[in-house]
């Protein structure tokens, strides 16, 4: 919320800056390039027109460019959303899950079968053990007496090795990055009791790389465990992860059931996903052909899907909100644009009418008047919208480093705005401008001389 409130506050000051400054300076600098003394005259029109009332001019540029903020920023989430649960034809990742549990629970003996399903496949898209990687999912707290948000922890429990084959956005690294990387997953390889965390992970536990923590089991009822930092992921997608050691979470298990003489109710329930890399789309038709097979799996019952599809679930429960936000909410913020800027226009057509049967007196026609009217309108609208789009880029682009959809365990989404957004907000500007300077622009075309001559005797 404060970032939110930040860049609106960003975005005023830059475009009241440009209404009350820059745009007058530009198209006084227009007015001595541009041949031709009429288009001379429009331009010190509009000009002149823009000074008339620097307070009107500012806090309609204001308004029209945190409307434009919202629009802009309601675009970019849906696009950001869109291409998330979209397929892409280089996608050749798939995730077996439980079918109808929501999360995902398996018994831990899927990993092995799931393992061996896999080696069943024909020889040219067999894969091989790089290609696979099961995840058990371990949720716990650092302070169990206080369980506050910061204090709460959830860990992938996995391979350390399967880090630098299977986890998505980690295998083109710059250089430098990748050595540390590696380092820290060697260091985890190594560590039966090590974790490797995010940024943001570290930065909540208020620890440093080299400190133990001990998490106390929530999912893992009686499952403690005390482990030691060892490494950080790069900075991005990862901040908020935490990745234990599978050997550790399953040495756990098996300790319980010998302390106890039962087995852990989590141990018919502690796989949460199975990866598998597969060359492409009709191999991964051929492996769930027989995994969902209810012969071989069905307590629970098993799917195979892309990850994508595995965010469509989560982007599914707003499906609503998303829906409002597409079209209803939308639409109110343009016809709202249109209607702030047809009340703006009109106030300043009905200030100026004796400027209006002057210009007709000269010669002017009603086509010319309308220019006068319609431009100096789409002028304000586009460059307010332009301004707000270069604003937001370089606000969330270079200082923020894109804003990013969040789970609690790894962030799925990252909002960064396109180069398109550029010619988005001034269309935007330009286009509602433009409809709500209309009927102003009629009505100055219609004035009469004669009445308003009259009323300056």
């Amino acid at each position: 919320m404060l970032l939110i409130v930040a860049l609106g506050l960003v975005v005023v000051a830059g475009v009241t800056l440009l209404a009350l400054v820059v745009l007058p300076a530009l198209l006084g600098a227009l007015r001595l390039a541009v041949p031709g003394r009429r288009a001379r005259f429009y331009l010190i029109f509009l000009q002149r027109s823009l000074l008339r009332n620097p307070v009107r001019t500012g806090v309609t540029a204001c308004a029209i460019s945190l409307l434009v903020a919202v629009v802009l920023i309601v675009w970019v989430v849906l696009r950001t959303l869109d291409r998330s649960t979209q397929q892409q034809a280089r996608d050749q990742k798939f995730i077996v899950r439980a079918r109808y549990a929501v999360p995902s629970e398996m018994p831990l003996a899927y990993a092995t079968r799931l393992e061996q399903e896999c080696r069943n496949l024909p020889d040219n898209v067999r894969p091989n053990d790089e290609d696979t990687m099961s995840w058990q999912l371990y949720m716990g707290t650092v302070n169990p007496t206080r369980r506050a948000r910061e204090d709460f922890v959830v860990c992938f429990a996995l391979q350390p090795r399967k880090l630098l084959t299977m986890m998505d956005d980690l295998n083109n690294l710059p250089p430098e990055e990748e050595q540390v990387f590696r380092q820290s997953v060697a260091r985890l390889q190594a560590n039966l009791r090590g974790v490797m965390v995010g940024h943001r992970r570290l930065r909540m536990l208020n620890k440093q790389v080299g400190d133990r923590i001990k998490i106390t089991g929530t999912n893992h009822v009686g499952i403690d465990l005390e482990l030691e930092i060892v490494g950080l992921f790069p900075r991005g997608r990862y901040e908020p992860t935490a990745v234990i050691n599978q050997d550790y979470l399953n040495a756990a298990l098996d300790d319980y059931e010998r302390r106890t003489g039962f087995k852990h109710p989590m141990t018919e329930r502690t796989l949460t996903l199975f990866w598998v890399r597969l060359p492409d789309r009709a191999a991964a038709e051929l492996l769930a052909s027989r995994i969902e097979d209810p012969a071989r799996f069905s307590t629970p019952a098993l799917v195979v899907e892309t990850p994508s599809s595995g965010v469509a679930m989560f982007v599914e429960g707003y499906r609503d909100l998303i829906w409002v936000m597409r079209w209803p909410l939308v639409s109110a913020i343009l016809a709202t644009m249109a209607l702030l800027g047809a009340n703006t226009v009109s106030i300043n057509v009905r200030e100026r009418d004796t400027e209006v049967g002057v210009l007709k007196v000269l010669g002017y026609k009603p086509l010319h008047v309308a220019m006068l009217v319609v431009g100096e309108a789409v002028l304000v609208g586009a460059a307010c919208g332009f301004s707000c789009a270069i604003l937001i880029y370089i606000v969330v682009n270079c200082f923020l480093g894109g804003l990013r959809f969040s789970e609690p365990i790894v962030d799925f989404a990252q909002l960064l705005v396109p180069a398109a957004a550029l010619w988005w907000g001034p269309a935007i500007g330009a286009v509602t401008a433009l409809a709500g300077s209309a009927w102003p622009a009629r009505s100055a075309c219609r004035t009469r001389v004669a009445l308003v001559l009259g009323r300056v005797q």
